[in-house]
Formats: structure tokens, sequence, C-alpha cells
């Protein structure tokens, strides 16, 4: 929920090498919104460790939106005891990145605008049969892990990124 401030934050590894991040796909939905996306806005920064202990940004804001595309991706987020749900349709939003990262782990966090009065809201990870999916957090009026309603478990975001391996003539190191 941009509008108040809120987002979420994730980790993510980047191998051996590095990675050039072209894109980034987060989802959202919104309570009562169609196929059709209500999506205006993603914001995202990256940081190098947590962002409740001691990370810090290394690249972008939570000012610039740095949505490129919006579409419905086929998934529906419905509660274990209403599977056939229809009320939340779970858009894709691509935002542009274009960034290059050394290897490391790193956070992403971003928050996600829309037209609508509920949410936008992150679908969490979802692994029939499995509780904790993950370590990710939310910011409300301060940083938080993101547990799951029920069974208060750690959970993890879905989120994929695109991009290429850094090629090795444009890596530096250096000889001694």
């Amino acid at each position: 929920q941009f509008a108040l401030g809120y987002s979420v934050a994730d980790e993510f590894d980047v191998p051996t090498g590095g990675w050039q991040i072209d894109t980034i796909t987060f989802f959202a939905y919104q309570t009562g919104s169609t196929t059709t996306s209500t999506i205006t806005g993603v914001y995202v920064q990256i940081w190098d460790g947590p962002p409740d202990a001691g990370g810090s940004i290394v690249w972008g804001d939570l000012s610039t939106n740095l949505l490129a595309s919006s579409q419905w991706s086929n998934i529906y987020r419905a509660v274990d005891y209403d599977p056939t749900n229809t009320q939340r349709p779970i858009m894709a939003n691509v935002a542009t990145i274009g960034t290059t990262l050394a290897p490391g782990t790193y956070w992403v966090q971003w928050s996600t605008d829309g037209s609508l009065s509920s949410g936008p809201w992150a679908p969490p990870i979802s692994i029939l049969g499995q509780i904790i999916t993950g370590n990710a957090k939310q910011f409300t009026t301060g940083w938080a892990d993101l547990l799951d309603s029920g069974t208060a478990t750690a959970q993890g975001l879905p989120f994929i990124i695109d991009g290429q391996m850094v090629p090795v003539e444009l890596q530096s190191f250096s000889i001694e």
C-alpha cells in the first residue's frame, strides 16, 4: 500500500560473477478487482543486507514509479478453506530496474500502488503442506517479520528477477 507508506522486502542471492538486472516482476492484488489490472505503480529499492538490521540501500528509491507493465497472472489469492474464490486476482507487475549487482546477498524492498481502496496486497508464497515459506519482512510503522496470520509462521514473497550474468570480460579483478 504505497499511499500509506507500507512496503515489503525479501532476500535474494546473486551468484559468482554478478547479475545485470533488467526487470523484476512483483505480484499484487486488490480485493474486488477483475482480471483487468488496477495496479498503477511499483516502487523499488535494493539493500545490501536486511533493511531492519544494518543493511544499506545500494540502488533505487521508494519515490520513483518503475512500473513497465501489469497484467493478470492467471492466479487468484484464495484461502485453503475457499480455494475457488475469485475476488482477488493476482497481477504480475514488471518493474524496470537496470542495475548490475556484485555477488552477495541482497534484499529487495517494494511498494505497490493501485486504483482501488483495498490494498494492493502482496501475496505470500504458498506451498501446499508447507507452513514456513521464507523470511520476508513488512514495513508499516516499522519493520516486522512477515507472518501468516493463522499459523504465525514466516512467509516468503514471490518475485522474478530477469536479466543476465555479467560477462567475464566485464568483471574486474586484480592479480598480484
